[in-house]
């Protein structure tokens, strides 16, 4: 869907998936759940205030940085630039990657 030459953004949390989120209330408690379990799980509205609720653990898998730049690059993308923060609020260990699509003549779907 994305247009040649269009920019993708990934976020993907690198390591220790939840660990260091802040809608995460107890981090050993979910690492040891599996998909589909349910763990309390806070959210911040509009006003700042925050309320708790039970959430799903969703299906993950872990990746370095290199393994996702692998991965966009198998399939015709370049990454164009990357950032890795290690304990971000609210987000945990954090790799963003920022590709291009390639033009329309090296895209692998339009052979």
């Amino acid at each position: 869907m994305l247009k040649p030459s269009g920019l993708f953004l990934v976020g993907h949390c690198g390591q220790d998936w939840l660990k260091d989120f802040w809608s995460v209330v107890d981090y050993d408690d979910a690492k040891s759940r599996s998909v589909g379990e349910l763990i309390p799980t806070r959210l911040r509205s509009a006003d700042g205030t925050s309320i708790q609720i039970m959430m799903p653990i969703l299906r993950h898998a872990i990746r370095t940085d290199s393994d996702l730049t692998l991965e966009l690059e198998r399939v015709g993308f370049k990454v164009i630039k990357e950032y890795s923060r290690s304990n971000v609020t609210d987000l945990g260990n954090l790799c963003i990657l920022v590709a291009q699509k390639p033009e329309a003549a090296n895209c692998p779907e339009a052979h």
